[in-house]
């Protein structure tokens, strides 16, 4: 379908090509300017008659100019047979706040990590927001296979661009792997062809890589060069000749153990008592939380008071609880939801945030080493042990009920429970 609209907009940069990939999936042969150059859209005329702030994604139509990527994106999604903007006027609401998220929360400090090289102040400030951010998206995710349902949206297209330009440049491979979710999107989305066909730089997640490999391996498997050994042979009676049979085949790697599977076995049965506080809809005082003081065993458990020490860093109040569900989710990537509990509250007083919780974790003798050395957030929190649960028998029982001592005066933000 061919439609009388041109694209100024500057090579590959990524407002022009939200437009361009969306018309690619409604199937509109969109006209690019090839002549428009940086210097055109700081001119008087450009933002005179075009874009009042010179931006680099305008679409010129007969019915008059529009200005901004994601703008461009919307109307050129109108068009053609892929409505990618909502079957219902509740799932055209829904993509609309992904896209706006996608301009307020990722656009911004993901172009100011990707163009600040270096460790400088403005880079921390802008890689902490986008991971913040990215965190939510990972959150959303993991309950979705695209943004909105099961289909791709234009909030899929405009997120993939805007946050491909981060995987491409400036994100290790070792803190993209935490986002399990996001990047199995990224990959689907970044690899229809609609998308490859517009946008030329490879977006490597960590996951496409593995998938090719296990194709590789299947079609190696699949035609195997033919070799005498593997015809089948007789059975036959063990003789001299075959004393070293198999004397070649490399030694199977045993199988490295968490220390914690190691430890004594505990009378106290982890997975028994999550049953039990879960299903404990009456008095967990009285119920779930007096049996945890009684008999969480001291010899197999450790007990810990936590308080995050980074409030500030988080002032709005989706901030936090979407930093502590990326946190969970690295404890639980490395299912440590095995071998501990736990509870964490966000609450608010006088403006000022408070994150504090408990924990138990198996083994007595300090933090497990596998969530200091694989969860890195954790040395973000204090934790404090503590030897005898009947000394902080209250507060424990306000972090199991969300209510008592610790809770008065403060206004109740968020809680996260970790089992």
């Amino acid at each position: 379908m061919s439609a009388d609209f041109t694209l100024l907009t500057i090579g590959n940069d990524f407002q022009g090509l939200k437009a361009i990939i969306a018309a690619s999936f409604v199937g509109i042969d969109l006209n690019v300017s090839t002549t428009f150059q940086e210097a055109d859209r700081h001119t008087p005329d450009f933002r005179r008659n075009y874009s009042p702030t010179g931006n680099n994604a305008v679409l010129v139509t007969p019915q008059g100019n529009l200005f901004g990527g994601n703008t461009v994106a919307r109307f050129v999604a109108q068009f053609g047979a892929n409505n990618l903007l909502g079957k219902t006027p509740f799932e055209a609401a829904q993509i609309g706040q992904w896209i706006d998220f996608e301009a307020s929360e990722v656009e911004g400090p993901v172009t100011c990590w990707v163009s600040h090289s270096g460790d400088d102040k403005t880079a921390a400030t802008a890689r902490k927001w986008a991971l913040q951010s990215l965190t939510a998206l990972d959150e959303q995710l993991s309950r979705n296979t695209y943004i909105i349902g099961e289909r791709i949206s234009l909030a899929d297209i405009v997120l993939a661009v805007s946050i491909a330009r981060l995987y491409a440049h400036s994100f290790p491979a070792a803190e993209r792997s935490q986002f399990v979710n996001l990047n199995r999107w990224l990959d689907t989305v970044a690899n229809q062809p609609k998308f490859i066909a517009k946008y030329e730089v490879p977006v490597d997640t960590g996951a496409a890589p593995a998938k090719a490999a296990k194709a590789e391996k299947k079609k190696e498997e699949k035609k195997p060069e033919p070799k005498k050994e593997d015809a089948p042979k007789p059975k036959k009676k063990k003789d001299d000749d075959d004393e070293d049979d198999g004397a070649d085949e490399a030694p199977r790697e045993p199988t490295i153990k968490n220390p914690l599977d190691l430890l004594p076995p505990s009378p106290f049965v982890l997975d028994a008592y999550k049953r039990l506080y879960s299903n404990d809809k009456g008095n967990i005082r009285a119920n779930s939380g007096a049996h945890l003081i009684e008999n969480l065993d001291m010899a197999g458990y450790s007990a810990w008071m936590v308080t995050f020490n980074h409030c500030a860093d988080y002032p709005l109040d989706f901030m936090l609880p979407n930093f502590l569900s990326g946190f969970y989710q690295r404890m639980e990537g490395n299912k440590l939801h095995k071998y501990g509990m736990g509870w964490l509250y966000i609450t608010k007083q006088g403006g000022a945030r408070h994150c504090e919780g408990f924990f138990i974790w198996r083994g007595a003798e300090g933090l497990p080493a596998i969530l200091k050395s694989e969860v890195p957030d954790t040395e973000l929190f204090t934790w404090t042990k503590i030897e005898n649960l009947r000394e902080h028998e209250e507060r424990i029982f306000d972090f199991l009920t969300g209510e008592g001592k610790y809770f008065e005066g403060r206004e109740w933000v968020d809680w996260k429970g970790f089992k």
